[in-house]
């Protein structure tokens, strides 16, 4: 079966950083965010060329968990390869969450801590996990984790050679009706699954990605806030 997609995005650079290290991509069929780390506007270069990796790479290739995952190395080894020859970028890396779409089916790939959010008949869930250190720790210990790990990254591209890059990368059947959200950790730490319902209940969904990165912003707005807002019509 094949859907339509409808999509909207929005980004801020938050109320306590200089520079937005935050970059997306939304083109039809295909979307994602990512958020880089690094000084030097280092961060920001990375998070670009994820996005612009990954948009090439489904350029030329299909639809699935495979090649989702060899988009993903081929963008780890890019920022690899961009830090080596540029001595003021070692060290830089970037989150990447991304969708996508073949049919009625959406291929998710994730690496770090940005997410991806369903709301589906007005409940949400999240269809990512963490890649942190206190998520690791509470996941094989069943116990809270200091805060402070919270914003501790286990896994991202880039950041240090050797390091081995694990991506998630599964099939999602979408339904009509389907409000998919991809959001970079300066929304998702105002947000979890339950918010995003309750917002998407109260907008619509061209509205809904700059709804919740004004909440980001009301509650804080700590970090670079940016949304990608996919329905399924």
């Amino acid at each position: 079966m094949s859907v339509r997609l409808h999509s909207s995005h929005a980004s801020h650079v938050g109320r306590v950083r200089e520079n937005n290290e935050d970059s997306l991509l939304d083109r039809p069929g295909l979307y994602a965010v990512a958020d880089g780390m690094g000084g030097h506007a280092a961060g920001e270069i990375a998070s670009q060329i994820a996005i612009q990796t990954l948009a090439a790479w489904f350029e030329i290739s299909t639809v699935g968990e495979t090649e989702m995952r060899d988009a993903f190395a081929a963008a780890n080894a890019r920022i690899l390869e961009n830090a080596r020859l540029n001595r003021d970028r070692e060290g830089m890396g970037t989150t990447l969450t991304a969708l996508a779409f073949s049919g009625d089916l959406a291929v998710i790939g994730h690496v770090g801590d940005s997410r991806c959010y369903l709301v589906r008949d007005g409940a949400g869930k999240q269809l990512t996990r963490d890649h942190t250190v206190a998520a690791a720790y509470e996941e094989a210990t069943g116990q809270r984790a200091d805060p402070l790990w919270k914003s501790q990254l286990g896994n991202c591209l880039g950041a240090a050679r050797g390091f081995h890059v694990k991506t998630d990368a599964r099939v999602f059947p979408c339904v009509p009706g389907d409000v998919l959200v991809l959001c970079t950790d300066g929304i998702a730490d105002y947000a979890d699954a339950g918010d995003v319902a309750r917002i998407a209940r109260g907008v619509d969904s061209d509205r809904l990605a700059m709804a919740l990165v004004e909440q980001a912003l009301a509650r804080g707005g700590h970090d670079n806030a940016t949304a990608v807002v996919i329905e399924v019509e």
